[in-house]
């Protein structure tokens, strides 16, 4: 089971970044505002009954998301130094 789950995280690393630069491109005030949120919950939905099954720990859309952003702000951070 955790070959499909490192299938289906590649499109999920996808739909993330694609969320993440829409956010912040247009700083949506709610997470389903962000055209892209439909693709990344269903991706998400589908992932999480693998992870239970494999011993993981479930994804949530909102943790995700901040965990993202937080990551980019960190990137361009350093990147600045």
């Amino acid at each position: 089971m955790d070959h499909i789950l490192e299938r289906i995280e590649v499109f999920y690393e996808i739909y993330l970044d694609e969320y993440l630069d829409e956010q912040e491109r247009n700083n949506h005030s709610n997470l389903s505002d962000n055209p892209v949120y439909r693709d990344l919950k269903v991706i998400i939905a589908s992932m999480n009954p693998l992870r239970e099954y494999l011993g993981l720990s479930r994804l949530k859309l909102n943790q995700e998301v901040k965990s993202g952003l937080e990551r980019r702000v960190e990137l361009k951070c350093i990147s600045r130094k």
